[in-house]
């Protein structure tokens, strides 16, 4: 599957119906609401994170939002299929998790790139994520719309570090519309470009890379 996505850093936290409403109505598109999720993520990785080196990603997601009717597991795997300036083009594949322990799952991946290049994944990066979520257009064609707040620590540690993200990804509209709302969205409250993603800003901001 393939993503298009723009990522933008914001310097506070804006207020969510007012950006929703104003980028909806700036777009001419309609504004349908699907509300806020918690999630976790774990970044895996060998120890000496040979997929960040080359722009990869795997990540083991756990939807909070589900802990009282069963924890939902999901595994993400994201690398590069084309350079651009703005957006994130990436293949993505996603698998939902049957097990829904943690350990399990990366004790499998462990085993796994153990055997092939005797190195066994880890958890490198937590995330923990506030997604207040919107979609602008109509159903096939959608401009999924996530301001997120981070929070980024390292297994066993309690120091953290956190930063706000405006997610802008194409479910079926055009680059242009992706461009827009981001010119948009910057020129009315602020922020940059991403030029990487969460897994490596998340190490940098806290002093790994």
């Amino acid at each position: 599957m393939e993503e298009r996505e723009i990522e933008i850093v914001m310097e506070q936290d804006p207020d969510p119906h007012k950006l929703l409403e104003g980028l909806a109505h700036h777009l001419d598109l309609p504004l349908q609401t699907l509300g806020m999720s918690t999630t976790y993520d774990r970044m895996v990785d060998t120890p000496d994170m040979a997929l960040l080196a080359i722009d990869h990603s795997l990540r083991v997601r756990q939807k909070l939002g589900n802990v009282f009717s069963g924890n939902e597991f999901r595994l993400t795997y994201k690398r590069p299929l084309q350079e651009h300036d703005t957006l994130f083009i990436r293949d993505e594949h996603k698998l939902k998790l049957t097990e829904p322990d943690f350990g399990s799952v990366i004790e499998f991946l462990g085993g796994l790139t153990e055997s092939l290049v005797n190195q066994k994944m880890e958890t490198i990066l937590e995330i923990s994520e506030l997604a207040r979520e919107a979609n602008l257009g109509d159903p096939g064609k959608v401009l999924n719309v996530s301001i997120d707040e981070c929070t980024y620590s390292l297994p066993g540690s309690e120091e953290t570090a956190g930063e706000y993200v405006i997610e802008l990804e194409s479910h079926g509209v055009a680059d242009d519309v992706l461009l827009k709302a981001a010119d948009w969205v910057r020129q009315e409250y602020g922020g940059r470009i991403a030029a990487e993603g969460k897994y490596a800003r998340g190490l940098r901001l806290l002093g790994q890379l």
